[in-house]
């Protein structure tokens, strides 16, 4: 047995250099494996916040811009002639944004809230001149919720830039309203998985449409 052992000595050594090789192979994806975990958590991060912000985000604006769009004055709609009364269309924004984004009344998250920290928002109810007594632009905004009320007619150029939403053509993102509506635009940051920000801005324009 022991002539038979050194006898196939070359092979032994072989499996020898075999065993610490895959002894050192297996040290290896030890010390690297934890790094390989940090490279899948921050590509979870990168895709939940990419989803967050194009899904979540953007639904739950598309809901309340719209949903303020609705907030139809009766004399106007009487006439065929359908207009937004500002100070409810500005109070169904927020309820609608408040309600799909889990936060609270003055828009800060609540602890089931994906959102990091309360949201900042610029909205712009448009009606242009009109004959039934209502504001023909008023501007709302996270740090003046009251509204700043402005003049003009329809159609009206808005330019969208990440934080604000100013009259007229401007660098940024141009959108006309022909008709009575609403434009917002959002930014909102995300609760990460590890370490980091990530934060979402968001738009959209909806228009009061008379279908007769």
């Amino acid at each position: 047995m022991i002539q038979r052992w050194f006898s196939k000595g070359g092979k032994l050594v072989n499996m020898l250099i075999l065993r610490n090789q895959k002894g050192i192979a297996s040290i290896l994806f030890l010390v690297l494996l934890p790094f390989f975990c940090l490279a899948t958590i921050a590509f979870m991060e990168h895709t939940r916040s990419v989803y967050g912000s194009d899904l979540d985000l953007q639904q739950a604006l598309n809901s309340a811009v719209r949903s303020a769009a609705y907030s139809v004055d009766e004399l106007s709609q009487a006439h065929n002639d359908p207009m937004v009364v500002s100070e409810t269309a500005h109070l169904v924004f927020r309820h609608e944004l408040a309600s799909n984004l889990g936060l609270d009344s003055n828009l800060a998250p609540t602890e089931h809230s994906g959102i990091k920290n309360p949201v900042n928002y610029v909205l712009i109810v448009y009606n242009g001149d009109n004959p039934y007594g209502l504001k023909e632009g008023v501007k709302y905004s996270s740090v003046n919720p009251a509204g700043e009320e402005f003049a003009g007619s329809l159609p009206c150029t808005f330019t969208v830039i990440e934080t604000d939403i100013l009259v007229g053509e401007n660098d940024g993102i141009l959108t006309e309203l022909d008709e009575p509506g609403c434009i917002a635009v959002i930014s909102a940051d995300f609760k990460p998985l590890i370490k980091g920000e990530s934060t979402g801005v968001r738009w959209i324009a909806a228009k009061v449409v008379n279908e007769s």
